[in-house]
């Protein structure tokens, strides 16, 4: 007799990924589709199914055997050093084998593996579908190999994590779509792929330890490769990185000077650029110099004006310079005079 258990399943927080694009205008979200998914057979090392229209977790009701899936999706499209908030993952259980509800494990996978264009071939008599493989190509994930047939996994059955990143309860109707609501294991496999693609493995899927031990759990979800069905898909919302192409601290958006490093963002005529790429400042009213500003062009004078430096030592004047010096703390300069600060410094 089986016994249904009550399954407590970690899930995470619901509200993460609703809350948080309200809470960050500035997140994006992607739709990815699966690169590639594949079913592996416990019975037989040399049967795969990399170009089937489902693949299949659970043990099989009358041969009593596990098939486990793997299934993987290409990242690349988010920008490196964006930060992931909130990941689901979408599929749809296109059939079921028995009348019980069952708890499906979703774990991170530890070495790459393969999808080739293996196909089922259904048993003589007929009946079984897809649920039986087929002769695995070269490259495809079989129960031995992660890339048939020169390399193997570390444990047949495949290379995971021991703790599930999300469990899902299936339920014995079909079909039927469900999303795994995001957590922060989701999160942290999803932030760690796109941190470095060569961990990039994907997730395998299996039925928790103790249904995968009762016979006739099989459930079939509709891979990537459907033609009737839905396929599957990882949503993704992340915040972009803030761009900081000098390096100064302040971000391309509001950075006056985008290539040219000037964290106090010294700007003294006030226009689009900052001192340190403005070709010319124009200066229409007496101004204060700091010691450490920078210009990258001529302080033009437009009318009388009295510049005032807070270190005259640091604000070293070419000879020949139309301007007359009234002190050590100022320059007094004519109309149309135009002089060029050579070394002052960022602070």
């Amino acid at each position: 007799m089986r016994y249904i258990g009550i399954y407590i399943i970690v899930t995470g927080l619901f509200l993460f990924g609703i809350l948080g694009m309200s809470q960050n205008a500035m997140a994006d979200q992607v739709v990815l589709p699966a690169e590639k998914d594949n079913t592996i057979f416990e019975e037989d090392g040399t049967k795969s199914c990399g170009a089937c229209s489902q693949f299949v977790v659970g043990r099989t009701f009358v041969e009593e055997v596990v098939r486990r899936s793997l299934i993987e999706f290409d990242v690349s499209g988010i920008p490196p050093n964006s930060t992931v908030t909130n990941v689901e993952f979408d599929f749809t259980v296109s059939r079921t084998f028995d009348s019980a509800i069952v708890v499906m494990d979703i774990h991170k996978v530890n070495n790459e593996w393969g999808e080739a264009g293996s196909t089922a071939v259904p048993p003589v008599g007929g009946g079984g579908g897809e649920g039986n493989g087929g002769p695995a190509l070269t490259g495809d994930a079989t129960w031995s190999h992660r890339l048939f047939s020169t390399d193997a996994w570390s444990s047949p059955g495949g290379d995971f994590a021991v703790s599930p990143s999300v469990s899902v309860i299936l339920h014995t109707n079909f079909p039927v779509n469900y999303t795994t609501p995001s957590n922060a294991a989701m999160v942290a496999d999803v932030q760690g792929w796109v941190d470095d693609a060569n961990t990039n493995h994907g997730w395998e899927l299996k039925l928790n330890s103790i249904d995968e031990g009762f016979f006739g759990t099989t459930r079939a979800i509709d891979s990537r490769t459907t033609t009737t069905g839905t396929p599957p898909a990882l949503r993704v919302i992340y915040t972009p990185p803030v761009t900081d192409s000098d390096g100064d601290g302040v971000p391309d958006n509001t950075d006056n000077c985008i290539n040219i490093q000037n964290t106090n963002q010294y700007n003294l005529d006030n226009d689009a650029f900052g001192n340190v790429c403005d070709d010319s400042t124009d200066v229409v009213a007496s101004q204060t110099i700091d010691d450490c500003m920078k210009f990258g062009g001529h302080l033009n004078v437009t009318g009388g004006a009295l510049l005032t430096f807070t270190s005259i030592s640091k604000a070293i004047i070419p000879s020949g310079s139309n301007f007359s010096v009234s002190s050590t703390s100022g320059a007094l300069l004519t109309a149309g005079s135009s002089i060029h600060i050579s070394n002052s410094v960022e602070c």
